[in-house]
């Protein structure tokens, strides 16, 4: 009997409750779409390593400089989870890190805040829209923020505990990991060092916290290093880290990315605001700093994307910021609430339903469209993999190289496989364009061939939205061609002489046609097999 009253207890527990929402909002989005390119990148990357760990197989040089986290921490573990179960695999165990994430959070601000606020603090968090979209999203990112969360738990535990050192210790190993995982989780260290002071000081005092501190950063910085010389990943911190946010060299405006932190993260920080005002005529004048610190960690990530000028992954990288003010924006809300209760039980409750449904239905649309941003390629894959499974030579398939070697066993053979395709010399006519690419096809013979063609659906004729299915005429292909010239997302000028060039070729038949399209643009692929 006492057995059963404890699993009812937990059962019932409000954490539970919240985890089951996050985890439905979130698989939702698991079966959604077909593999990005980051997501196929890391995980082909993965199965890589393992098969060097291994069989001794060679893997690309570039591994290290290319990817934005060490290649042998998160790809392998994300590539075990596929060889079990395939990309939905993969993205349930991005939804376990997450859920943890909200598991370390509601115990973070419980032991800081009480209950009632480790609840509102925990379903901020669980419901916000980088929470929702990360646990269906088969990359670092996380790992990378699991860690980070268990880190900041485990400085917690540093205050309260006997065994101070150790937690210290564990807290500096975690966050490093998490830093090795995913470079961008780096920008949230300062956050992370101000946050164990503010909780230490008073707790501990200004000397021993000061102290916790040193060894905290230097442990941190210790095994950051061991881990990047380890995986020789000091190429690829350089280039995401240092270079990336030194130059600016991003393309993206200030206003656009502003726009967008507010998508993602508006109602975060709003209510993250309000609990900082609440914060500073309700809590002690100990704490403040630590409401502060928590307050302006939701800020850190958008300033440094707007210095980049780089709008690129901002959901994402935001996820670090919306986990540490939703702590303050969880004492906001208790005491906001329990003030309201006070007068009248009833509206309280109301009041609570109709302030969090909004954000809930906002951001689950903001993910939703981000999940369904990219092209689905599940057509595409099923009708490449038999024509690749019987080429020879090489396989060109410029924009979607890691898609398709994640979904076929050729992928492995990562030498066949060429996602670059160089451009014609400046001033060349368009027939002296198309020769210069039918002397590359002479002296480059690729056995297949997979190019796609898409732009914004607004672009097109209403009569050209629908792409083109097996046997359509060649010049219904070609007009769509002169039409857009895009591949991908990105407008390239070698797309409309290479593929004329190809379709002079007696060498190459087409093989297959169909429909690349994601939610916002209509697109068509093609593939070419050698005769």
């Amino acid at each position: 009997m006492r057995l059963r009253r404890i699993s009812w207890r937990r059962l019932l527990h409000p954490l539970t409750a919240i985890l089951a929402v996050q985890a439905g909002l979130s698989l939702n989005l698991v079966w959604n779409n077909s593999a990005f390119n980051d997501e196929a990148e890391y995980l082909w990357a993965g199965r890589l390593e393992i098969s060097h760990w291994l069989h001794g197989t060679h893997i690309p040089a570039t591994f290290g400089r290319l990817f934005s986290g060490s290649p042998v921490l998160y790809p392998p573990i994300g590539a075990v989870a596929s060889s079990l179960g395939g990309l939905t695999a993969a993205r349930l165990l991005s939804l376990v890190f997450m859920l943890a994430a909200s598991a370390f959070l509601y115990l973070s601000a419980r032991q800081l805040l009480g209950y009632v606020s480790a609840c509102f603090a925990t379903a901020l968090w669980a419901l916000s829209e980088p929470a929702m979209r990360l646990g269906a999203f088969a990359t670092f990112d996380a790992m990378s923020v699991c860690l980070t969360a268990l880190s900041a738990w485990l400085l917690i535990q540093a205050a309260n505990r006997r065994q101070r050192v150790r937690c210290v210790a564990a807290a500096a190993l975690a966050l490093a990991l998490a830093n090795a995982t995913a470079y961008s989780g780096i920008v949230i260290d300062p956050v992370v060092v101000a946050f164990a002071l503010a909780v230490w000081i008073p707790r501990l005092g200004r000397r021993r916290a000061t102290y916790c501190a040193a060894w905290f950063i230097g442990l941190l910085a210790t095994v950051f290093a061991l881990a990047i010389v380890a995986s020789h990943s000091w190429t690829g911190v350089l280039h995401n880290v240092v270079l990336r946010s030194s130059n600016g060299s991003g393309g993206d405006s200030t206003s656009f990315i502003l726009k967008n932190v507010w998508l993602y993260a508006g109602s975060s920080i709003i209510v993250a605001a309000i609990g900082v005002v609440v914060a500073v005529y309700t809590a002690k004048r100990d704490d403040l700093i630590l409401f502060g610190v928590l307050g302006c960690a939701i800020l850190i990530v958008p300033i440094a994307q707007i210095h980049a000028h780089i709008e690129t992954s901002l959901d994402k990288h935001l996820a670090y910021g919306v986990w540490f003010a939703s702590i303050v924006g969880g004492y906001g809300c208790s005491k906001a609430v329990g003030a309201l209760h006070a007068i009248r039980p009833r509206p309280a409750v109301i009041c609570v339903a109709l302030a969090f449904a909004y954000p809930i239905a906002d951001n689950w649309q903001a993910a939703r469209a981000k999940q369904e941003s990219w092209a689905d390629a599940n057509s595409l894959v099923t009708r490449l993999r038999p024509v690749v499974a019987q080429a020879k030579g090489t396989i060109l398939a410029p924009v979607i190289t890691y898609v398709a070697k994640y979904y076929t066993h050729q992928g492995e053979d990562w030498r066949r496989w060429l996602g670059t395709v160089q451009s014609a010399p400046a001033g060349l006519s368009q027939a002296g364009q198309t020769s210069y690419y039918t002397a590359m096809l002479e002296r480059s013979p690729f056995g297949v061939i997979v190019l796609l063609y898409g732009t914004r659906v607004n672009d097109l004729p209403n009569d050209m939205v629908m792409a083109p299915q097996d046997g359509v005429a060649r010049e219904r292909l070609l007009e769509l061609i002169a039409a857009n010239s895009v591949s991908g997302s990105r407008a390239v000028s070698w797309l409309p002489p290479l593929t004329l060039a190809i379709e002079g070729d007696p060498a190459y038949r087409l093989s297959a046609v169909g429909p690349y399209n994601s939610g916002n643009a209509a697109g068509t692929y093609a593939i070419w097999e050698k005769v």
